[in-house]
C-alpha cells in the first residue's frame, strides 16, 4: 500500500482527515509514507516504530534546525506564571468521583488506582514552580554579574550600538555548546540538577501531564466560551512544557 500526501503539510494533512484514527492505520500498514517522522509528537501520535526502517529525508540540510524546533519552546514568565495560578486552583478542588483520572504509571501501565484532580494538578504545580525559581534565580545572577555576560556591560552595549529594547539576552546556557566535565558534555544536566529532578521524576511528570490534558480535552464544563478556550490553551502549554522537559533530560547532554 502507498500513501501519498507530500504535497500536503503536516497540518494539513492531519485537518484533511475526518478521524486521526486513518492516519494511525494508514502509518501502521503502509510501506512508504511522506510525513515528518522528526518530531517525536507526530511519531507517538501515530504510533509509529522506525526501527529496522529506512527513512529518507527531503530538505537534509533543515534537519539539525527541525529538530531544534521540535524539542525546542519559549515559555515567558508571565505565562508560567498563570500556569501557576491554574494549577493552584486545581489543586485546592475536593476529592469527588468527577474529577477521578486515570494515569499511566511506568512502561505504560495504568495506575490500578485512580487519581483525583487536585493530587495531578499539585504534583504538577510543584514542577512549575521549581522551574520557575531557577530562572528567576539564574536572572538573578545575570542582573549582578558585573562581567562581560552579565547586565551591567547589557547596558554598557545598548548605551554604545543603541541595541533594540526588546533584544533577548541568554542568561544561562545548558545545552550541547554549555558547560563540559572533564571534557565530557554534561549539557542541561545542571538544570534539572537544581531542579532536584530525575528522568524517573520527569517520566511520572509525563504521564501526569497526558492525564490532566485528556481529563480537560473535550469536557464543556460550566465556563463561557472564552474562559473554556483559555484554559484549554494553558493545559497544552503546561502538557508542551512537561514533554520538552522529559524529553531533554532523557538525552541531557
Amino acid at each position: 500500500m502507498l500513501t501519498l500526501c507530500s504535497a500536503l503539510t503536516t497540518s494539513e494533512f492531519l485537518q484533511a482527515l475526518t478521524c486521526q484514527i486513518v492516519i494511525i492505520i494508514f502509518a501502521r500498514s503502509s510501506e512508504i509514507i511522506f510525513l515528518s517522522v522528526l518530531d517525536p509528537g507526530i511519531r507517538e501520535a501515530m504510533a509509529m516504530d522506525l526501527s529496522n526502517a529506512v527513512v529518507v529525508l527531503d530538505e537534509a540540510h533543515n534537519v539539525e534546525d527541525t529538530l531544534r524546533e521540535a524539542g525546542s519552546g519559549i515559555f515567558g514568565e508571565l505565562e508560567l506564571c498563570e500556569l501557576i495560578v491554574m494549577l493552584n486552583n486545581y489543586s485546592i478542588t475536593e476529592r469527588s468521583t468527577w474529577n477521578l483520572m486515570e494515569v499511566v504509571g511506568p512502561a505504560g501501565i495504568v495506575e490500578s488506582d485512580a487519581t483525583y484532580l487536585c493530587d495531578v494538578a499539585h504534583s504538577l504545580l510543584i514542577i512549575v514552580e521549581n522551574v520557575v525559581k531557577e530562572l528567576r534565580e539564574a536572572r538573578n545572577r545575570f542582573e549582578k554579574n558585573p562581567g562581560a555576560k552579565g547586565a551591567a556591560s547589557a547596558i554598557r552595549d545598548w548605551e554604545k550600538f543603541h541595541t533594540q529594547d526588546d533584544t533577548e539576552f541568554e542568561i544561562s546556557v545548558h545545552g550541547p555548546t554549555g558547560k563540559y566535565n572533564n571534557d565530557k558534555c554534561i549539557g542541561c544536566k545542571p538544570f534539572f540538577d537544581n531542579l532536584g529532578m530525575s528522568v524517573v521524576d520527569l517520566d511520572c511528570a509525563s504521564n501526569l501531564a497526558s492525564a490532566f490534558e485528556k481529563f480537560f480535552r473535550g469536557r464543556d464544563g460550566n465556563d463561557a466560551p472564552t474562559e473554556r478556550d483559555r484554559i484549554q490553551n494553558l493545559v497544552d502549554r503546561l502538557t508542551e512544557l512537561i514533554h520538552k522537559l522529559y524529553a531533554a533530560i532523557q538525552s541531557s547532554e
